[in-house]
């Protein structure tokens, strides 16, 4: 599994119910994950690029019961982001 970073921490990610990409494509387990709807953020330069990692990580979730609940981009900082939820 990658390293995560500080903000991927299980404390940091029930707090924020956020995760970054990187954690998720690095294989982070979620059962522990203690509510139902979890964000997955990346930023990116390019947002066809984090548009891509926010999907590729969607499907790993996926592969463990998670649902696609919607994605998105916010502001102008090419933040994209994709709700998550666990049925």
């Amino acid at each position: 599994m990658a390293a995560m970073s500080d903000r991927d921490t299980p404390q940091e990610i029930a707090r924020r119910r956020t995760v970054g990409t990187a954690a998720v494509l690095g294989g982070i387990d979620l059962r522990w994950y203690p509510y139902r709807h979890l964000t997955i953020v990346s930023q990116r330069h390019f947002a066809t690029e984090g548009m891509g990692e926010v999907l590729a990580a969607a499907d790993v979730l996926a592969q463990s019961g998670w649902e696609l609940v919607n994605v998105g981009e916010f502001g102008k900082s090419a933040l994209m982001c994709a709700v998550m939820r666990r049925p």
